[in-house]
This record gives C-alpha cells, structure tokens and sequence, in this order.
C-alpha cells in the first residue's frame, strides 16, 4: 500500500463526534445569528451515509454535502494502522 505521505510528513484528519449523524435533522445558532443545519443523510452504500448541512447567514445560504465513515474509536485506530499511520495528538480538547 502506497504511503499517504513522506516518511516525516503528517496527515490531518477531520472527525466527527460519536452520534454525529443521529436525531437529525439538527439546527444550531451561532455568532451573529448564524445557523447551521445538518439535515438527515442518506446511504451512499458500504456503511457510509451523504451528508448535507446547510449554513445560513443574513445575506448568505450555502450547503456543503460530504461522504463520512463513522468509525468506533477501535474501528479508527484499525484504520490508521492500515495505512501506516498513528495518532500522535489532537488539535483540541475534545479529540
């Protein structure tokens, strides 16, 4: 399996919390007034779910739809070690 980057490199992976994808739709306020919206996802086959949230501003409405895969922490590091990579640290608190 081809390294997903140079010997000394790093890789920055975006994750979701637990639950991420559950009891949706969602709608949450943020700074300004602005929302955010993650509405129900939709199977795109092998335990991957489409997902669209919607981002809704004063004078702006955009939507950003994404491929995720939910991984128990287990299922993660699995993975990681599958393509040769180890988690070393977390940019926030909350992983």
């Amino acid at each position: 399996m081809p390294r997903p980057c140079s010997a000394d490199g790093c890789v920055l992976i975006q994750r979701e919390r637990q639950g991420g994808h559950e009891n949706l739709p969602r709608e949450a306020t943020g700074a300004g007034g602005a929302r955010r919206r993650r509405l129900p996802s939709r199977s795109v086959g092998e335990g991957t779910p489409l997902v669209t949230v919607e981002y809704v501003f004063p004078h702006a409405v955009w939507t950003q739809t994404y491929r995720t895969r939910p991984f128990t922490p287990e299922e993660f590091e699995r993975e990681l070690e599958r393509a040769h990579l180890k988690s070393d640290r977390t940019l926030t608190g909350d992983g």
